[in-house]
């Protein structure tokens, strides 16, 4: 028991020590000298009641959860004797369906809290879509995401969707929506945390993919000048970690944004006014059929 408990302190102190590092990137990234210069470690740190601190903390806990979903979800794959997809006696006819699409390094397993929200608001067909992070250009998650959506077709008899995309995954919905929109197929896009800026960050990142998403990549500087083919709902952190400048995570042409400060990037899996946010977003673009 006494391993254990170290084991557990030690996995806690190593989350710690990376989220304050990730912080500390964030801050050396925004300091403005002329507006900062100023201003001690006190005082920054207690700007709106302590605000900063407060995303770090909730970070530590979502960090925890995070890793949670992933050992369970681990398990429970290694299971099941079936990996298909998606369950198709799980789906139900003539319904619209919900896409949800994870960000780089993410899994199916941390939408576990998206599907119970989804499911008592009565929406039923509910899939993730999963991807490899590779460095194929973004058209290509296109077409993975298309293989997916005429899957369920099949099923449902309806290729109506709505996608809602953490990170990357936002950019994909995004993506899929410029391309099939207009045949009013898709109901509408959630993003949560994307990067529609890019992220300095990313100059740090492990996969030829991860470091496409710095913001000297041209495509960057096209991106903000398009909107979607679909209602568009952009919800990004004023204390992202990892979209860095966390203004990289607007979007100027959103039918709606919402911008939130009590936690970072892994939050958006798992907090409660994110997950109720997209949910009605949700609800209103697929709940009525």
């Amino acid at each position: 028991m006494a391993v254990l408990l170290w084991v557990f302190l030690a996995v806690l102190a190593g989350a710690a020590l990376f989220q304050a590092f990730l912080y500390a990137v964030r801050w050396y990234e925004t300091y403005d000298p002329a507006t900062d210069g100023h201003r001690s470690w006190l005082s920054a740190l207690s700007e709106n009641g302590f605000k900063p601190v407060g995303a770090y903390m909730a970070e530590l806990v979502y960090s925890a959860v995070y890793a949670a979903s992933a050992l369970v979800w681990l398990f429970v794959w290694l299971l099941k004797r079936d990996r298909a997809v998606f369950d198709p006696s799980k789906l139900t006819p003539g319904r619209p369906s919900v896409v949800l699409i994870h960000g780089i390094f993410g899994w199916p397993g941390l939408f576990w809290l998206f599907r119970r929200r989804l499911a008592a608001r009565s929406i039923v067909n509910v899939v993730t879509f999963t991807y490899k992070n590779s460095s194929l250009p973004l058209s290509d998650y296109r077409v993975g995401l298309r293989d997916l959506v005429m899957r369920i077709k099949a099923v449902t008899g309806s290729a109506e969707v709505a996608l809602a995309g953490h990170s990357f995954g936002g950019m994909i919905a995004f993506d899929y929506a410029m391309e099939y929109g207009n045949e009013g197929e898709v109901r509408g896009v959630a993003a949560m945390g994307t990067p529609f800026g890019g992220s300095k960050l990313a100059a740090l990142g492990l996969t030829p993919l991860a470091r496409s998403l710095h913001p000297s990549n041209p495509f960057f500087g096209l991106v903000k000048t398009l909107k979607p083919k679909a209602p568009f709902l952009n919800v990004y952190s004023v204390y992202d970690q990892f979209v860095i400048p966390w203004q990289s995570g607007a979007h100027p042409l959103a039918d709606e944004s919402v911008v939130v400060a009590a936690h970072g990037h892994s939050g958006f899996y798992f907090d409660y006014q994110v997950i109720k946010t997209v949910a009605e977003w949700v609800e209103t673009k697929v709940g009525q059929k």
